[in-house]
């Protein structure tokens, strides 16, 4: 009689104790609210995607979650030893048979899959190192899933920060930023096929460097090798005038690809958009003398593995300079935006993460951008320095994942919205300027 009653309660247990993935939202819901919401009894693990919250919770308390909180029942069957963190660059990369996409935020999606079947992701013209995992890696790479791990936050979702006081100096900065002018190089530069293995990459190089030096600024060319072709850094180094020995980089990579680089690589969104910060910030900052030491940097080789940020950074370390580094800015695909709103996001690891603050308020201050944070880095020129454990942060536009011309052809300078990229400048130009001012 035991052995029938154990064989009849044992399904009962299995069937109490079924569980479901359960997707909350969480838009704007303040920091306390998602504190709570986050020890609720009711779950048995989270991980926060920005707006969305993914918990898996016993399918019998979900009636009373939903009393309290808007949520969707995902129709997948939990299969908690097949969850993975996947870092990618676009959501086509997840469209593999056998891969289930639980939510994704930031650069960083949480899939169900036999892993055999995530390997094949990331098929791609390039390799880009994954900071997390310490390996190399393809255009997606697996990481291990991990449950009560914020992917991505929204601003309006962090806890209360200390506030920066507001100052007419900041404001000029803010100011001094030109959108048009902006845009104006993002056309010009979009003119130049800016293939890492072609000519007109060189071209686009010497332009750069007149650039700089029409602004009086020290500029040198930074050389290396990328499969055989010889490649080049633009440099220009702005002297600090109360501060020369504490350094800044304001950097984005100026080469570009398509799947026809050969024939053209216009690379407007990727990213003429960010090489083109860069020189709008030196520009502001040329009227507006900066406290400390800032280096430009355009560099190339990124869409062949971030070579010239390896380069610079290795170069900077053999110095001794990196000791000097307060913050790398980095801007790639900063002038997209798929509707009115204004989102960008701010990425780097645990060695950034003071950097936060400052950004997210400059953005509050003086734009209209709603800033996502997130301190999974990946895939773009910030990453070199984060992995030599040098304080770094990438600013890109949210939407990325929408951006349909990505490394193609269609990649033109009409594709780039001018007030996004304004927003990002006036950010960073402000940024840099409350960095300066800290002791």
């Amino acid at each position: 009689m035991k052995w029938i009653i154990s064989i009849l309660i044992l399904p009962a247990l299995l069937f109490a104790s079924e569980m479901n993935y359960v997707v909350v939202d969480i838009d704007s819901i303040g920091y306390e609210k998602l504190q709570e919401l986050k020890q609720h009894k009711s779950l048995k693990w989270w991980v926060e995607l920005e707006n969305q919250l993914l918990t898996l919770v016993n399918k019998d308390n979900i009636d009373a979650l939903q009393k309290e909180y808007k949520c969707n029942t995902l129709p997948i069957a939990v299969e908690e030893e097949n969850l993975h963190f996947v870092k990618r660059a676009h959501q086509k990369d997840l469209m593999i048979p056998g891969v289930e996409v639980l939510g994704n935020a930031g650069r960083t999606a949480v899939v169900q899959a036999q892993k055999s079947c995530v390997l094949g992701i990331g098929q791609c013209h390039d390799s880009h190192y994954d900071a997390t995992t310490n390996s190399n890696a393809v255009h997606a790479s697996l990481a291990p899933f991990a449950p009560n791990t914020v992917v991505a936050r929204q601003t309006a979702n962090e806890m209360p920060s200390i506030k920066f006081s507001t100052r007419a100096d900041y404001s000029k900065l803010a100011d001094s930023v030109d959108g048009k002018r902006w845009k104006a190089t993002v056309d010009h530069l979009s003119s130049y096929n800016r293939y890492t293995h072609g000519d007109g990459v060189i071209e686009a190089r010497d332009w750069l460097v007149q650039q700089y030096k029409d602004l009086g600024l020290e500029v040198s060319t930074q050389s290396f090798s990328v499969s055989f072709t010889t490649a080049y850094n633009v440099i220009a180094v702005m002297k600090g005038t109360e501060k020369p020995d504490e350094i800044f980089i304001v950097g984005g990579h100026y080469d570009s690809i398509s799947q026809s680089p050969s024939t053209a690589a216009p690379g407007s969104e990727d990213n003429a958009s960010g090489a083109s910060g860069v020189l709008e910030m030196a520009r502001v900052f040329a009227k507006n003398p900066p406290k400390s030491t800032i280096i430009f940097i355009n560099f190339s080789g990124e869409e062949q593995g971030l070579v010239g940020s390896y380069k610079h950074v290795d170069t900077m370390i053999a110095k001794g300079d990196h000791k000097k580094l307060k913050a790398a800015l980095i801007m790639d695909m900063i002038g997209y935006t798929g509707d009115s709103d204004l989102d960008l996001l701010l990425e780097t690891a645990d060695v950034g993460k003071h950097l936060f603050p400052i950004f997210t308020e400059a953005a509050k201050q003086y734009t209209s951008l709603r800033i996502v944070t997130s301190l999974r880095p990946f895939g773009s020129d910030h990453v070199p320095y984060i992995r030599k454990g040098l304080p770094a942060l990438l600013t890109i536009e949210n939407d990325w994942d929408e951006y349909k011309p990505y490394h193609t052809t269609g990649d033109l300078s009409s594709k780039v919205s001018t007030d996004m990229g304004h927003q990002v400048l006036r950010m960073n130009v402000v940024t840099i300027g409350m960095l300066m001012d800290q002791d």
